[in-house]
């Protein structure tokens, strides 16, 4: 388990999701329907919406995922969706971005000399 799900989210998922056969106790990827077996397996419980969107551990908002696939095809997009997702908002709220670079910074105009004074970059 990783800090990406929590024990709660793990066991919701797995108590909604669960399925039975000849050959026991199973749950399928969300991501590309492939078997997961809870207990030989390693899966996680993926988020639909998720908690930097303010999702909830829910049963409508978890389904189980197998860790390959995660760490293939989905955990490489989450943190510029979240990113994204953040800018978007605050867009949305009219928080702007400072628009001044910070003195002596490449951004800005101005370099500091060694003697102590200011000239134009």
């Amino acid at each position: 388990m990783t800090r990406r799900d929590s024990t709660k989210a793990r066991r919701i998922c797995f108590d909604t999701h669960r399925q039975t056969d000849d050959r026991g106790v199973f749950m399928i990827c969300h991501l590309n329907k492939c078997r997961i077996d809870p207990i030989r397996t390693r899966w996680r419980a993926d988020h639909i919406r998720r908690h930097a969107e303010g999702g909830e551990d829910t049963k409508e908002n978890l389904w189980p995922i197998c860790e390959a696939c995660d760490l293939q095809f989905k955990a490489p997009k989450d943190a510029t969706e979240v990113a994204k997702g953040k800018r978007v908002k605050d867009r949305h709220y009219g928080i702007k971005k400072a628009s001044r670079p910070m003195p002596g910074s490449k951004a800005s105009g101005w370099k500091k000399t060694f003697s102590n004074g200011w000239v134009r970059r």
